[in-house]
């Protein structure tokens, strides 16, 4: 769409001044969609809204996309629906609105001053009461013909002492000029209720006067910037007589009206009665309508902007829409349509720039020879084929062959199978030769000798006379073999063939070469190994018994040495006191204690049968001795002889 956009740059609002920045329009060269005084209305244009986001002043034209594409994804991700509304612009700056004004509101500005208002009716009756003439009004109403009230004025009461009229000009709601809008196709009138307060209840029904309504102010005779037109209004009705004089004029016809009472549009507005569009009619590019549309002029286009130029040239060219020249049939090229180009038959077309030349699938100097394209071949300037990549034989191209690692393509689009892949004319099977096979033409694997399984040949065995070799290369013994190599006979089996049976029995084993041989060495094999075995197990079975009982012995010896060592110990170590039946006669020291271990053991055993000892104070009985005076007598007895009245030693453990 093409706008005047410079006309926007030269307005363009500082921010937060309130002013316009005067940008140089010089450079804009562009053909003007619009007459400059058509900004002083505005232009309405409707538009899609898609969002509205704040964001910094852009300084560049690519911050202004990048923010425009920001708040469209924005809002796109919300899924909210577009919204049509209207842009206003003009020179007072850009406005939107959801809702198409169609229709103005009002033509122009008014002014209505109040003069002098008389009242015969209150005026006596006042007077012969001897009060003040205290009226006012409520209200006072400024209307259009259709109940809108423009304007509302509420008097405050004021005293007026036997005054015959009253001037309004000093009254503080009226004293300076009333200022209203004019509507569109209405008249404006007045209406006033009159009181008198005579200083009881504030509009009490008493103190109602009269009504004084529809008086019209004549502002459809009256043309912008006249002088004051003067009026008086009389009223009759019920006692006595009243009047109202008052001025008006017009200020102003707001843009587009003009005429008595502002209610003609001016020059190049349109339509009558609205007057809201404006459309200078521009020499030999477009006229108005009634409607204030552009309508062009012959040869101009697009409708509604006339900004192409576009004649019609007989047998040439016409003109679209869009004002673009558009070729007759068999004229070119577009936009200038200047060499004729008629296909002689369906084998041959124009290029864009009127060339003859063959149609598609057809080649050759005359355009006879039909070739039609496919995905497996292409065409030349002779009409052959010529096969695509992958595709043979050349001039056919029906075959489908695509190189890879296993195989190359003949002419004829045959595989050629590479070193190592088989089958010929397939090339799927890998198959390298080693020292364990070879390849047959199918790819499959063929042992050599002493390699196992077939079609595998990963396993080695040679067969030997020990064993021989099954169809997956395990080891299978000879008879009478077992062992991981079959280099061990069966049980009972010896020799170096294994052929030798030999079982061992009663008096007899068997040697590595399988011969008997008995266990009694003095026995000859030949006779009866039994008897002299049996004779062998008694003596075996005497000597274990006769090692045993070493054996304990030993054991109970070492025992009574470990249990001398100890007491030996608690001698050198600790001090004892000799006890008697009664009492504790003296303490007796290591020292005092000597002696030799058996005779020591000796005692102890004697005097392990006395039964009287105890426990006495703080000391633990320990096992029994005697005193040295009774070292190496056995008999109980002897010792109560030889010691009177002396039972033991015990340790003093304090």
């Amino acid at each position: 769409m093409s706008l005047r956009w410079a006309r926007f740059r030269s307005r363009r609002l500082r921010r937060g001044t309130g002013k316009y920045e005067v940008v140089d329009d010089g450079d804009d060269v562009r053909l003007p969609l619009h007459n400059d005084d058509i900004f002083q209305h505005g232009i309405t244009f409707p538009v899609k809204f898609i969002g509205q986001q704040e964001v910094p002043r852009p300084s560049s034209r690519l911050e202004i996309i990048t923010s425009m594409r920001k708040i469209r994804y924005e809002y796109k991700m919300k899924r909210l629906k577009k919204q049509k509304v209207y842009v206003f612009i003009s020179q007072e700056g850009v406005k939107t609105s959801r809702r198409l004004n169609t229709k103005r509101k009002c033509r122009g500005q008014g002014q209505i001053q109040f003069v002098l208002y008389t009242d015969t009716k209150v005026m006596d009756r006042d007077q012969d009461m001897n009060m003040a003439s205290d009226f006012f009004f409520s209200p006072l109403k400024i209307e259009a013909d259709d109940g809108n009230v423009l304007r509302r004025i509420e008097i405050t009461s004021k005293r007026f002492w036997n005054v015959q009229s009253l001037n309004l000009t000093k009254i503080p709601e009226l004293k300076a000029p009333i200022t209203v809008d004019l509507p569109t196709d209405k008249d404006v009138h007045v209406d006033i209720s009159v009181w008198d307060y005579d200083g009881f209840v504030h509009k009490n029904e008493n103190d109602f006067v009269r009504n004084m309504t529809d008086m019209e102010i004549a502002f459809y005779e009256k043309y912008a910037g006249e002088d004051w037109t003067e009026t008086v209004f009389t009223n009759t009705d019920g006692d006595g007589e009243a009047s109202l004089t008052l001025k008006y004029k017009i200020l102003e016809c707001d843009v587009g009206f003009t005429g008595a009472g502002c209610n003609s549009c001016a020059e190049n507005y349109y339509p009558a009665g609205q007057c809201i569009k404006f459309c200078e009619p521009e020499t030999n590019r477009y006229t108005c309508t009634s409607e204030g549309e552009i309508q062009c002029l012959e040869n101009y286009y697009p409708a509604g902007q006339c900004t192409k130029f576009c004649e019609p040239e007989a047998n040439r060219y016409t003109c679209s829409p869009e004002g673009e020249i558009r070729c007759l049939e068999n004229h070119y090229p577009a936009r200038q349509c200047t060499k004729v180009c008629k296909p002689q038959t369906s084998k041959h077309i124009c290029t864009s720039d009127g060339e003859m030349q063959c149609a598609e699938d057809f080649y050759g100097e005359d355009c006879s020879k039909l070739c039609e394209k496919s995905d497996n071949y292409d065409c030349n300037q002779e009409g052959s084929k010529v096969c695509r990549k992958n595709f043979y034989p050349e001039g056919d191209c029906t075959v489908i062959c695509i190189e890879n690692s296993s195989f190359t393509c003949n002419k004829k689009g045959q595989r050629i199978c590479k070193d190592h892949y088989y089958p010929p004319g397939n090339c799927t099977v890998f198959c390298e030769e080693t020292s364990s096979f070879s390849c047959d033409q199918q790819g499959q694997r063929l042992c050599k000798d002493d390699y196992y399984p077939h079609g595998d040949c990963t396993v080695f065995c040679t067969e030997t006379s020990t064993f021989t070799c099954s169809e997956k290369g395990l080891k299978v013994c000879a008879e009478r073999r077992k062992g991981l190599d079959c280099e061990e006979c069966d049980s009972h089996y010896f020799g170096d063939s294994c052929s030798v049976f030999c079982k061992p029995r009663d008096g007899f084993y068997c040697s590595e070469k399988g011969d008997q041989i008995c266990m009694d060495k003095t026995a000859d094999p030949d006779k009866d190994c039994k008897k002299s075995y049996n004779n062998m197990i008694i003596g075996v079975t005497l000597g274990g018994i006769l090692l045993v009982l070493v054996i304990v012995l030993m054991i109970i010896k070492g025992v009574k040495k470990r249990r001398r060592s100890r007491i030996l110990k608690d001698f050198e170590t600790n001090s004892y006191m000799v006890f008697t039946t009664s009492r504790a006669i003296d303490k007796v020291p290591p020292a005092a204690l000597q002696g030799d271990s058996e005779g020591i053991y000796a005692t102890l055993r004697t005097r392990r049968s006395v039964n009287d000892l105890v426990e006495i104070g703080d000391y633990e009985l320990v096992e029994p001795i005697v005193s040295q005076q009774s070292k190496g007598v056995d008999d109980e007895e002897a010792i109560c002889d030889q010691v009177p009245g002396q039972l033991t030693l015990v340790p003093n453990l304090q």
